[in-house]
């Protein structure tokens, strides 16, 4: 089977074209084939990883395992060295951790956990409007490119990111797409300018593995708590807004 690498760059205010580069119409197709079938799964499952390195700081690392459903349900299982294991429900805006110490969930906000890179269909999405507004697909060294001047990198890698303003620099994602049918790896890489209160360059990295599903059971590995009756309400609300569609 046929496997073909694609890059999708994010870069801000500016427009770059490769040198020796050539238009290939076939790879946008082959690329936004590839998109419509995984965006039109019922459910993905995802297994993610994720470093910072802020200056000549320490690197911050995550991984984890995160579970989205049609209507906007998202599960994440997060890990981080030295750190407590974080388990997110995530429904839009709203969002639910589980409290290892007292055994319960609780509602939380302004989490970045569960967003960007850690959810499998907000990186899609994302990645998907910036092949829509590209004006065409290019190869260079054997690799479709496709450039924007979309700053989404900062977004995809917020989870990452602590709450300082950022002077946007560039992103790109790998695409690995197993035979063009759909996509099940992504690789990203950003790196940010000094700026505001941020005196150093930042570079992030992450990657996703990705497999498209047909409804599985909607699971962390193991559910630590019973949900609350609020989630269980906006986890059927969700479920009821996806039948509709």
């Amino acid at each position: 089977m046929r496997r073909i690498t694609a890059a999708v760059l994010l870069l801000s205010g500016c427009t770059v074209s490769p040198p020796g580069a050539a238009p290939n119409p076939m790879d946008r197709h082959l690329l936004e084939r590839a998109f419509q079938s995984v965006l039109g799964a019922d459910s993905l499952t995802a297994t993610f990883s994720g470093r910072v390195v802020e200056g000549s700081n320490p690197a911050r690392e995550v991984r984890g395992v995160a579970r989205w459903y049609r209507g906007g349900i998202l599960t994440v299982d997060v890990e981080a060295p030295e750190e407590e294991r974080d388990r997110i429900l995530r429904i839009g805006d709203r969002a639910w951790r589980f409290d290892a110490a007292g055994g319960k969930w609780d509602s939380v906000a302004g989490r970045k956990e569960g967003t960007g890179f850690q959810d499998p269909f907000e990186l899609l999405s994302t990645l998907h409007r910036a092949l829509e507004r590209a004006p065409e697909v290019r190869i260079h060294e054997n690799e479709p490119i496709i450039v924007i001047d979309e700053p989404d990198g900062i977004a995809l890698f917020g989870p990452l990111l602590r709450g300082e303003k950022f002077m946007t620099g560039t992103s790109h994602a790998m695409l690995d797409l197993d035979g063009g049918s759909s996509i099940q790896r992504v690789d990203l890489k950003a790196g940010y300018m000094a700026g505001y209160s941020v005196p150093y360059p930042i570079r992030c990295d992450a990657r996703v593995e990705i497999i498209p599903s047909q409804t599985p059971p909607m699971k962390f590995g193991d559910i630590p708590a019973p949900f609350t009756e609020e989630m269980r309400a906006a986890v059927q609300k969700a479920g009821e807004r996806s039948e509709k569609k």
